[in-house]
């Protein structure tokens, strides 16, 4: 069954930042098997793209980003114009909803509303809104263990040799917390510990120098450029780490530049797939994900030194972790697979 599908969502930059790189990959998956139009959210009521839309007739419209509340308002305003035809699906990969507009948001129910963090699944549910729990997905024939040595990339990024590597991928900006990152490269080298951060800036916003000239001076080794082949810095490195912590599970953000990070944050799925140890700060979705696992590879911290040093030293002391269930439940395939037979069902039963 070939479909009509619109796709909102970001499909422009280097692949770097996790709203554009979900993008694309849905966009590069789905066009093999469907006939897609892509489109930006904020040219969706041009009327340009308004006669794009009517004369494309999408079968499936599936907002990718956010969603906000303009997520929620535009597909159904469109699909009025395709007289109901279309069925409606929104990515909850990272949400901004203030407390106002959740009130609202059931007048303009999508069909589904595709989930990660439960405290969203919970939300929608309650606005007697369908949902369904989907991660994030990685490319494995792109992030996976390396043939490479250890020492062979690390010469070929410059990195210490005689260090164990603490990386970090992101933007290098206030709302993703990073200045703790320089915190845990300071505690290294007062207690003469043999550890070296390494933290890899994003290029798809401008970068804060404040922060990044911190994070310098406190002994970080900052590559502040775009990598083509990033999963080589991941199999280069000892341990990723995620100090960002979002909102709690009855906090809203109140305003969009609260929301740091999609709520399964990419980075963090990366270095799974490369066979990378993880700690990070509690992340909801990151439970969800990893909840029937027995032993995943990864510790939670808190945003304290004395804690991230615990975690640490139990990420360093145990082994047997289980990167191979991760992998199977990340990997993009499989994932996209499972999303692909969610349109033919929707639209098949739309059909009867």
């Amino acid at each position: 069954m070939k479909l009509r599908i619109l796709f909102f969502g970001i499909f422009e930059g280097k692949g770097d930042e996790a709203l554009s790189n979900i993008s694309k990959q849905f966009y590069g998956y789905f066009k093999i098997k469907h006939n897609i139009l892509c489109l930006h959210p904020s040219d969706a009521i041009k009327p340009r793209c308004l006669f794009q839309i009517l004369k494309f007739k999408p079968q499936i419209i599936h907002h990718l980003t956010g969603p906000t509340i303009r997520s929620f308002l535009v597909p159904w305003l469109l699909n009025i114009l395709l007289l109901k035809r279309a069925k409606i699906l929104l990515s909850a990969t990272r949400v901004y909803l203030n407390k106002v507009e959740i009130k609202f948001i059931r007048f303009f129910k999508p069909n589904l509303i595709l989930t990660q963090a439960s405290k969203w699944r919970r939300l929608f549910q309650e606005k007697d809104i369908p949902t369904l729990f989907i991660p994030n997905f990685v490319d494995r024939t792109k992030f996976r263990s390396l043939p490479s040595s250890i020492d062979e990339l690390r010469i070929r990024y410059n990195l210490p040799r005689n260090k164990k590597l603490i990386l970090h991928v992101g933007h290098i900006r206030p709302n993703r917390q990073l200045s703790f990152l320089g915190e845990i490269q300071l505690w290294a080298q007062t207690n003469d510990r043999p550890y070296q951060v390494v933290i890899v800036g994003g290029t798809f916003f401008q970068k804060d120098s404040d922060l990044m000239d911190s994070l310098q001076h406190a002994g970080c080794i900052v590559i502040n450029e775009y990598i083509e082949r990033i999963e080589e810095l991941y199999n280069a490195c000892d341990f990723y780490v995620f100090p960002i912590e979002g909102l709690g599970s009855g906090e809203f953000p109140k305003a969009y530049h609260e929301v740091g990070v999609t709520d399964i944050p990419l980075s963090i799925l990366e270095a799974f797939a490369c066979g990378m140890f993880v700690i990070t700060t509690e992340i909801d979705a990151i439970n969800v994900l990893l909840k029937d696992m027995a032993n995943p590879p990864m510790a939670t911290f808190e945003k304290d030194i004395h804690s991230f040093e615990e975690a640490l030293n139990k990420i360093d002391s145990q082994s047997d972790y289980d990167f191979a269930q991760i992998c199977h439940k990340i990997d993009r395939v499989s994932v996209l697979s499972q999303i692909d037979n969610i349109y033919k069902k929707l639209v098949l039963r739309n059909e009867k």
